[in-house]
């Protein structure tokens, strides 16, 4: 690739540096330092050009240079630029969805893993700002929910823990009913008890296992009421309707 070429996509995508990033570190070179060398030579090889910039080379991009640079990068012996945006840390290109901060925006691997999410870059950067750790919103009819870690520089992991937020909002769910119904017995006269898998459970009543997702987690004891009827259920109408009798009584 000659340097014409090169600097013609350069200038096209509205770029501002030219890189070259090797094992070694990474050069940088600002588009107007390759202004002499085209007016010099216009066919010169974009990589013979490059060499003059070694003694730059360095470990990565300074994270505070803003602007977009063209990397040039050798596959099969021929070359090609790929755009990257500055202000990231040179391993936001890892396999794992990251959101930036400074750039606003999700890395390649967290737009193709959530990038149809509409609002999740709005609310992530909303909950940064606020400085909570879990965002969540609704898709299709469903709520996503993500935890966010801080990995530096501005950076965040993100972690889909939309099943095991569904999960806990069940058990949440079936813990509340179980606990609405033995208020209900025991607010009708019965003893009804809670005991562990491990405990020994009273006769003269009914014992029903409490299972979750096939695990035992304890018992429920519901005593049979007595010959007085002592603990015996007693409608919610009747109640309602003893209750009034009385107030007229009174």
């Amino acid at each position: 690739m000659t340097l014409r070429e090169a600097l013609r996509e350069i200038f096209r995508s509205g770029a501002d540096y030219l890189g070259h990033r090797s094992p070694g570190g990474v050069v940088l070179i600002h588009k107007d330092e390759l202004i002499p060398f085209v007016e010099a030579d216009d066919s010169v090889e974009v990589e013979t050009v490059m060499v003059k910039f070694e003694y730059r080379r360095s470990p990565s991009v300074d994270s505070s240079l803003d602007g977009k640079i063209f990397f040039l990068e050798e596959e099969a012996a021929t070359y090609h630029m790929v755009a990257e945006a500055t202000g990231v840390p040179h391993w936001w290109d890892v396999p794992v969805p990251l959101f930036s901060t400074r750039l606003g925006r999700l890395n390649p691997a967290g737009v193709s893993e959530y990038g149809s999410l509409e609002g999740l870059v709005e609310a992530i950067d909303g909950a940064v700002s606020s400085g909570e750790d879990v965002v969540s919103l609704w898709h299709d009819g469903s709520e996503r929910v993500f935890m966010i870690h801080p990995l530096g520089e501005g950076i965040y992991r993100l972690e889909d823990i939309s099943s095991d937020s569904a999960s806990a909002r069940e058990i949440c769910k079936w813990a509340a009913v179980g606990r609405s119904i033995v208020d209900r017995f025991r607010d009708n006269g019965l003893d009804v008890r809670v005991f562990d898998p491990q405990d020994v459970v009273p006769q003269g009543g009914e014992v029903v296992p409490c299972m979750w997702e096939k695990d035992l987690m304890g018992y429920l004891f519901i005593p049979m009421p007595n010959e007085e009827g002592v603990g015996k259920p007693r409608s919610p109408r009747s109640s309602k309707a003893k209750r009034s009798k009385g107030a007229v009584e009174a």
